[in-house]
């Protein structure tokens, strides 16, 4: 996972993603009424967009269960260093971002383990081994081995899409089961 080159691309034969064209792409979501989170607005800028684009299908495929956006704060495709985490909580389905800045636990542990390491935003993103949402608002759950593994497609392609990676993290014990799963280069 170290050893990715710049440029370097993944084959993914169990999958194909035909991202759809730009002009039908994934307007972001303003559940609620609206939102007036400046990061929905930033969701097309060329470090997140194909992102963008690829959570777009992901979500097509979820199912109504919530796929939360990249945070633009982040480093996006151009970021050396990726952060898996296990699934989004609730917190990141209400903010509709995977993010540091979500109002957590464990958003705050992250951005307390980060600062102490000296990342900077641009040099990290977030993600989840499992994209959707398996938490209701009554209950917080953990993925499946189940999940984990019929994920594993997603997160072949996420990691495809970023550029310069350099290390992945992966972020407790869901995250590591998927680790062995992966197929990188």
């Amino acid at each position: 996972m170290c050893d990715m080159a710049p440029g370097s691309r993944h084959e993914n034969p169990g999958r194909v993603y035909d991202l759809p064209p730009e002009e039908t792409m994934f307007a972001p979501r303003d559940e609620g009424g609206g939102s007036s989170d400046p990061r929905l607005a930033r969701l097309y800028e060329p470090h997140v967009e194909p992102l963008t684009r690829l959570i777009s299908v992901i979500r097509d495929r979820a199912g109504g269960q919530t796929v939360p956006n990249v945070d633009p704060n982040d480093g996006g495709i151009n970021a050396p260093a990726l952060f898996l985490l296990e699934s989004p909580g609730p917190k990141a389905a209400w903010t509709d971002f995977v993010s540091r800045d979500n109002p957590d636990p464990s958003a705050r542990n992250m951005t307390c383990a980060l600062r102490q390491a000296e990342f900077t935003r641009e040099q990290t993103l977030l993600w989840n081994v499992v994209p959707q949402c398996v938490s209701t608002p009554e209950k917080n759950r953990n993925a499946t081995r189940l999940q984990v593994r019929r994920a594993v497609p997603d997160t072949e392609a996420f990691v495809a899409a970023l550029r310069v990676l350099r290390v992945i993290v992966f972020c407790g014990r869901r995250a590591q089961w998927q680790r062995s799963m992966l197929t990188l280069i």
